[in-house]
């Protein structure tokens, strides 16, 4: 049986709210996914239909559109390979523009 093959997805265009953080800030500093998370100066707190997350300035920039004040999409695509069964698969973050193997 081969390696799995890595398709491109589009999310649904659902518009999320997001601001960004005052570049003259000491930015900003969380708890989430059970561990700290800081967001920098210039970055984009995103409230994504409750889910509260921030977002690196140049990764906000090439990922995100806006539709209207205070609201943005995600245009990027996301690469995935269907899973072959149940469980908890690795993941890890990777260039949206190109495809990357994780092996495990």
């Amino acid at each position: 049986m081969g390696e799995p093959t890595r398709r491109k997805y589009r999310k649904r265009q659902v518009p999320v709210v997001a601001i960004r953080l005052p570049l003259e800030s000491d930015g900003l500093r969380y708890q989430k996914w059970g561990a700290g998370q800081v967001g920098k100066p210039g970055d984009w707190l995103v409230d994504n239909g409750g889910d509260v997350y921030t977002v690196d300035a140049a990764v906000f920039e090439r990922t995100y559109n806006q539709v209207e004040r205070g609201l943005f999409v995600k245009t990027t695509p996301v690469w995935a390979t269907r899973a072959e069964k149940a469980g908890s698969p690795a993941m890890r973050v990777v260039d949206s523009k190109r495809p990357s193997r994780s092996r495990h």
